[in-house]
């Protein structure tokens, strides 16, 4: 392999390991506003139970008060799964090019 070629070689892991580093920010804010919106409900669920509902899915009694409505999306167990499969594989990727690096 002539140098040319090793550089070649070097600046694209470069490439790729900064591509990888800025999917998994955004696979890890994705996660954050899911684990957000999971509290939420959670505490919700916890608190006033009564009052929790899905988006256009329920009729709100006025004397229980006002619904904290979510959408029937953050249920998604596919999501989740692809998610944080794809967290983990985005961290073996990085790994295995900062390996490659070192």
């Amino acid at each position: 392999m002539t140098a040319d070629e090793q550089h070649a070689v070097i600046g694209k892991a470069y490439a790729d390991l900064k591509a990888a580093k800025d999917k998994l920010r955004a696979l890890n804010l994705a996660a954050q506003d899911l684990g957000i919106q999971l509290s939420q409900v959670g505490n919700a669920l916890a608190t006033k139970p009564y009052t929790v509902g899905l988006n256009g899915e329920i009729d709100m009694p006025t004397n229980l008060g006002s619904a904290l409505l979510f959408d029937r999306k953050i249920f998604d167990a596919n999501r989740f799964r692809d998610l944080t499969n794809e967290i983990r594989d985005t961290m073996v990727l990085i790994q295995n090019l900062e390996h490659k690096l070192a």
